[in-house]
Formats: C-alpha cells, sequence, structure tokens
C-alpha cells in the first residue's frame, strides 16, 4: 500500500467532508461551511493521508493563541491566529477501512513535527474517554473533562508541551 502525506486545497473539500460524514455520528460532525472556511483560512495545518491515492483519513489544527478548545473553535475560524502560539486540534479521523493501521499515528506524529518546526507552545484538543489512553501515548496530558458541549457528550481535554516559553 502506497501512503503520501498532501497538504490539503480547497478542492478537496467533498472527500473531506465524506471522511467526516462517515467517521462521526450527525450530532458530533463539524458543518461543511466550517471546512470550506478552514481550507481558505490556515490549508496548511490540514495534513490529509492518502492510501492508494484514496483519502483515508485526515488531521486538522487551527493556530491560535487559546489555551483549551472552545466549542466555537469547531463552528466558525474566528480563532484562527496566523501566528498563534498553539494548535488546537479540529479533527483527526480514519475512515474504518484503514483503522488499525497506525494511520491514526501517523497523521499524529505528522502534527507533532509541524508543531515543533514552527516553535508552537503546545498541540492542544478535546477526545472521547475511550481515546485517551491513545493520545497518552503521544505524551499528551490530561487535564480533564473539558467545557465543550459538542453532541451532548462529555469531552476531555489534553495537551502536548512542544516548547517552554
Amino acid at each position: 500500500m502506497k501512503l503520501e502525506f498532501r497538504l490539503a486545497k480547497y478542492e478537496n473539500i467533498e472527500e473531506i467532508y465524506s471522511v467526516e460524514t462517515r467517521c462521526f455520528p450527525i450530532e458530533n460532525q463539524v458543518k461543511k461551511q466550517y471546512y470550506e472556511d478552514a481550507l481558505k483560512t490556515y490549508p496548511e495545518h490540514f495534513i490529509l493521508l492518502y492510501a492508494d491515492d484514496v483519502l483515508a483519513g485526515f488531521i486538522n489544527a487551527i493556530p491560535t493563541n487559546e489555551e483549551i478548545l472552545l466549542d466555537s473553535m469547531l463552528e466558525d475560524v474566528s480563532d484562527f491566529a496566523k501566528d498563534g502560539k498553539n494548535l488546537v486540534i479540529v479533527g483527526l479521523m480514519v475512515l474504518s477501512d484503514y483503522r488499525g493501521k497506525g494511520f491514526a499515528a501517523k497523521l499524529m506524529n505528522e502534527l507533532i513535527k509541524m508543531a515543533e518546526n514552527e516553535k508552537k507552545k503546545k498541540i492542544i484538543l478535546t477526545c472521547l474517554d475511550v481515546l485517551v489512553p491513545f493520545y497518552k501515548k503521544f505524551g499528551y496530558i490530561y487535564e480533564g473533562v473539558s467545557d465543550s458541549k459538542l453532541g451532548g457528550n462529555t469531552w476531555y481535554q489534553m495537551y502536548l508541551p512542544i516548547i517552554s516559553e
């Protein structure tokens, strides 16, 4: 299987949104308009992973100066800061046919390298409780329950220190 990382372009919107809608139940989905705005605003922080030229998954993170993931970050790009000190992960998803092959870890490692190269302070995310152990493997630090109310779920805040101030 040939794997290839690519930075997203606006013309990838349909396949990106197809992955979103196949990976998350409707109550947890980010709206298509968000992806359209994100691809115009911060495409350089939107990493796609192709397996044999099929989009298998992606990770995207908004550069910001915020210290937590705000639900507003999942609705519009107003918290975007081109030179923001942090990256907040909006989404990490891999289609079911490609799960169990380490693709999510590959995407995460690419984002971590990007954050290191850009000298970001930290990468921030929220996740469901079942994913806390996955993120801890990368060195993410558990901070507790997030303020996020997306989909009526309980989300957990985590961060990965990249550089110290």
